[in-house]
């Protein structure tokens, strides 16, 4: 997981539709805005809530004139279409962003809490004792066998 991204969007990425313009990074694509305007350009960055940053843009505004421009934010909440690119499987696409993530659970080993080792410690604790009396008491048990077989001889 990256760590620049909180666990709300991390979990927003992964169970939503904002894992769209996530396959889309690094790709040129264009997004229509609800003003009636479009950007097209390639996809920089996108966070858990679909904001995208967008470089190397041309901005076509209603009349259909274009700007060139280096960089563009689009909040989400103005986002009405992205055109997915044909050359993209959106299915095998978003397949692999989820084995990614499930490929990170697996790998990731927890990390031990200092609750955790001092609960393994006192169960090694308990563990000796059991054994050192139960080793005490085969003693004790073998040392009364031994005494009364003795006796009856």
């Amino acid at each position: 997981m990256d760590p620049r991204i909180s666990k709300l969007e991390y979990s927003k990425i992964y169970n939503s539709l904002a894992s769209v313009p996530v396959i889309l990074l690094n790709k040129n694509t264009i997004i229509d805005l609800w003003n009636e305007t479009s950007v097209a350009g390639t996809i920089q960055d996108v966070d858990g809530f679909m904001n995208i940053t967008m470089t190397n843009v041309v901005f076509i505004d209603q009349q259909g004139q274009m700007r060139p421009l280096e960089n563009f934010f689009i909040l989400a909440r103005n986002i009405k279409f992205i055109h997915i690119p044909k050359e993209i499987d959106v299915t095998r696409a978003l397949e692999r962003l989820y084995y990614k993530k499930s490929n990170e659970a697996k790998n990731k080993r927890p990390s031990k809490t200092f609750k955790l080792k001092r609960a393994q410690l006192n169960h090694l604790q308990t563990l000796r004792e059991i054994s050192a009396q139960n080793d005490e008491q085969e003693g004790h048990d073998n040392e009364s066998l031994g005494t009364s077989t003795e006796t009856t001889s």
